[in-house]
């Protein structure tokens, strides 16, 4: 009854979220099936489902219905889940601390792996990371890095590797395969057996403590620092973002992602959330619908959502111009939207009345289509559709369908489409 009840109370708070075209949602332990309002990371995987670690348990938000897993429905033995991270089976792998190991599920089963049944050296995990080839590196707190291919593991620790320290907070891969290790006391890279470590003596790095670290879509290292900002490496060039020579709100860094348009969504301790898109703009307590300024964790779904860990008042989800929270295509059209041959960005002005803007890139040798759906998924207007982009364009939509006719006020969908990509945005029609 209890969970019948739950769903039912989702379903009502989703719909008149519609309703409502809210661009700031809450979800806490009174409105949904989360666990507990501290929430510890969030991942979304290839079916733009999020999964939510907490310290008591691992929640799984369908878009419609919550589902928790935790010590009494599957088998592990800790529910204080840490690190989350999707492969490319769209497999779950969890870690979790308390000596809870590192569990897999691929949909219907769960395996665990802890010290006494793998190579684990520790079953205290902080971070999972997974690289191009499939490869699991697992970042534990206080044993090391263990490296495990399906098959076979392999450790690093100081003492037989170049690892800057066996307590590993936080990891990334960028597109060379090179793994970026975040420390208590310093960054750590590591690529093909060449190791390097970087630290404020010897780099621009400002502070030691890396709390965590992205890769964006144009492969640039984002460094969260606890107290020195953000540091961005692109090709060995360092690039500080701080206080003083930024517009961003707070040198303590919890987490930054970057969404489909490049822009960078930068959580911060005390500062709220920051965008930088080559401008800056804040979001906090005062000018916007966070309930804090502390923001833990952010992560970018599929329609542009912006997820936010926003402890402890559960998370909360923002996009301008709405919250997108049902999917309104078949999961079979929804595949990764990292592409840097086609960039789609948020139309302008965004709602609009007659006219609106649509930017975005594609390299000159892909084929593509821009499309306009409605909310049922029904195609209303192709833009343009052409062997080979032009790099940089904008295109503009008068809210009218394929016929010439004039369509009605309402949500739509626009859809840069290529070879194994599909990339939405929502726009709003208001007259």
């Amino acid at each position: 009854m209890k969970n019948i009840v739950l769903y039912l109370l989702t379903i009502s708070f989703l719909q008149s979220s519609f309703s409502q075209n809210f661009e700031w949602i809450n979800f806490n332990i009174g409105n949904s099936g989360l666990p507990t309002n501290y929430v510890i990371d969030i991942e979304i995987d290839h079916n733009n489902e999020k999964w939510f670690a907490t310290s008591e348990g691992l929640a799984r938000f369908d878009n419609g219905n919550w589902i928790i897993y935790n010590m009494n429905n599957i088998p592990v033995t800790s529910n204080f889940i840490r690190d989350i991270a999707v492969d490319d089976s769209n497999n779950i792998w969890i870690g979790m601390g308390y000596h809870g190991g590192l569990a897999k599920y691929n949909g219907i089963d769960w395996t665990v792996y802890f010290t006494g049944n793998s190579g684990l050296p520790s079953d205290n995990i902080n971070s999972i990371v997974i690289d191009k080839s499939n490869n699991k590196w697992i970042g534990t707190d206080g044993y090391g890095l263990a490296k495990f291919d399906d098959d076979i593991w392999t450790v690093y620790q100081t003492n037989n590797s170049g690892l800057i320290s066996n307590r590993i907070i936080s990891m990334a891969v960028d597109d060379s395969a090179a793994i970026w290790i975040g420390t208590y006391i310093g960054l750590g890279r590591f690529k093909d057996t060449s190791w390097a470590t970087f630290v404020p003596q010897n780099s621009p790095l400002p502070e030691p403590r890396i709390e965590s670290i992205h890769v964006d879509q144009y492969n640039n290292v984002l460094i969260c620092t606890f107290g020195g900002g953000l540091a961005a490496i692109y090709n060995n060039q360092w690039t500080i973002y701080n206080m003083n020579t930024s517009g961003i709100p707070s040198n303590h860094i919890f987490s930054v992602t970057s969404d489909q348009s490049g822009a960078w969504w930068i959580g911060t301790y005390e500062g709220g959330l920051a965008c930088y898109d080559n401008n800056w703009k804040i979001f906090n307590r005062q000018n916007s619908g966070l309930l804090v300024d502390n923001i833990s964790v952010v992560r970018v779904d599929k329609f542009n959502n912006k997820w936010l860990a926003t402890p402890p008042f559960g998370v909360t989800v923002f996009q301008e111009g709405g919250v997108v929270l049902k999917n309104e295509f078949p999961k079979d059209q929804s595949p990764d939207n990292w592409n840097k041959d086609l960039i789609l960005k948020q139309n302008y002005p965004n709602p609009f009345n007659l006219e609106t803007h649509i930017r975005f890139y594609v390299s000159r040798n892909t084929f593509f289509s821009l499309n306009i759906y409605d909310v049922h998924g029904r195609l209303v207007r192709t833009l343009c559709e052409r062997e080979k982009g032009q790099g940089n364009e904008t295109v503009q939509w008068n809210g009218t369908d394929n016929q010439a006719r004039a369509v009605s006020s309402g949500i739509y969908f626009f859809s840069l489409e290529g070879k194994g990509f599909l990339k939405t945005m929502k726009a709003v029609l208001i007259k």
